[in-house]
C-alpha cells in the first residue's frame, strides 16, 4: 500500500500538506473573487457552479507549478 503523505511529499519536493492546502485555498479565493467580479470572465452571465469550477481549474493550473519547485526563503541581503 502506498503512503499518501510520502507520495505527496515526493511529488511536491517535500512541501507539507498543510502548506499546500493553505497555498491552494489562498489562490482559489483569489481566482473565485476574480471570476465573480470581472465581466470578461462572465461575471453575471455564468451560473455560480461554472464560476466555481473555473476558479478551481485556474487554481490547480496555478498551484501545480508553484509546488513542483522547492519553496526556499530568499537569501538575506
Amino acid at each position: 500500500m502506498i503512503d499518501a503523505v510520502a507520495l505527496f511529499a515526493k511529488i511536491t519536493n517535500g512541501v507539507s500538506i498543510e502548506l499546500a492546502l493553505l497555498l491552494f485555498s489562498l489562490i482559489f479565493t483569489r481566482w473565485l473573487a476574480i471570476s465573480i467580479l470581472l465581466p470578461f470572465l462572465g461575471a453575471q452571465l455564468l451560473p455560480s457552479t461554472v464560476r466555481i469550477g473555473l476558479a478551481l481549474t485556474l487554481s490547480f493550473i496555478t498551484v501545480i507549478p508553484l509546488l513542483s519547485h522547492p519553496l526556499t526563503p530568499p537569501p538575506n541581503l
